[in-house]
């Protein structure tokens, strides 16, 4: 039954990644494996001027005696064929650290997102592949699987996931429409801004923002003024009670500072580490809490 819905989900392109995409149908559909493995399907078809296009997210969850730790292999060795056609490819071993390797965005809108890396007791392989059919699209997968405690079973997920490349998104994604005096409509743009719409006038404005559009961070002044733009944004009263948009704006910031953070001189680390621990201390959801953490031990180094 997995591998059939995994055939459903796939897009007519399938001429890259040939021996995972096989590794995994073999695994999925392994009748010994069937009692251990368990299923999540997403699919999101859209149109575009005529133009159809579809998202998927398929992840299988599994907890299996270590003696079957064979198959896994299987699915692993496959990966190693085809990490050389990726774009992308993030390994990590268990034992190593807690830090988020990657926040992958997915569904046509981008509106959901899925993070990787943050439990340290975890084995991580993701690969991200372009549509060559498709410059606008892209193939994420992600491997993560540890022992149990007793170091009996094996668990884990196989996730595929495609649509829609961050990279290649110039547009916004509506999150949530709310009232403040007139009717709004609030936005997501692809470089991590906030735009508001006022839906009466056809007027937009950015929420504490100064960053132009798709403008690189390549200094530490770069960095601020991001970091600046994107706490303003989630610390503005215009966003009480916006948790889908809260959300988005935190994992921003948790990738602003594992892929940038790097760029601070001391002073300007010392800053936003403060920052960071303000903001912490603010939110009333424990999750939020711990993903600012994240960010900031991404800072700490």
């Amino acid at each position: 039954m997995a591998a059939a819905l995994l055939f459903a989900a796939m897009p007519a392109t399938t001429e890259a990644q040939i021996n995972l995409k096989g590794a995994i149908i073999s695994f999925t559909s392994n009748k010994d494996l069937a009692p251990y493995i368990k299923a999540s399907n997403s699919m999101e078809n859209s149109e575009n001027n005529g133009v159809k296009t579809q998202s998927y997210y398929n992840e299988y969850s599994f907890n299996m005696p270590k003696s079957k730790r064979k198959e896994l292999d299987k699915v692993l060795t496959a990966f190693d064929r085809d990490k050389y056609e990726a774009y992308k490819v993030q390994s990590r071993d268990a034992g190593i650290s807690k830090n988020v390797l990657s926040n992958i965005a997915y569904g046509e809108k981008l509106d959901k997102s899925i993070s990787y890396g943050s439990y340290k007791d975890r084995n991580y392989r993701l690969m991200f592949v372009r549509n060559t059919q498709d410059s606008l699209r892209r193939y994420a997968y992600a491997i993560v699987w540890a022992e149990t405690a007793n170091g009996d079973s094996l668990r884990g997920t196989i996730t595929e996931i495609y649509g829609r490349d961050p990279q290649k998104a110039n547009t916004v994604t509506v999150l949530t429409p709310y009232s403040s005096g007139l009717r709004h409509v609030t936005m997501i743009n692809s470089d991590g801004t906030i735009t508001v719409k006022d839906t009466d006038t056809g007027k937009e404005y950015k929420i504490e923002s100064d960053m132009p559009t798709n403008n690189k961070i390549e200094t530490g002044m770069d960095f601020i003024k991001r970091f600046s733009s994107l706490r303003s944004t989630l610390l503005s009263p215009e966003l009480i009670g916006q948790r889908t948009v809260q959300a988005s704006l935190i994992n921003k910031i948790v990738e602003l500072c594992r892929e940038h953070g790097k760029l601070l001189n001391e002073d300007e680390r010392t800053i936003c580490m403060k920052s960071l621990k303000d903001m912490a201390s603010g939110r009333n959801d424990p999750y939020d809490r711990d993903l600012l953490k994240l960010a900031m031990s991404s800072l700490d180094k």
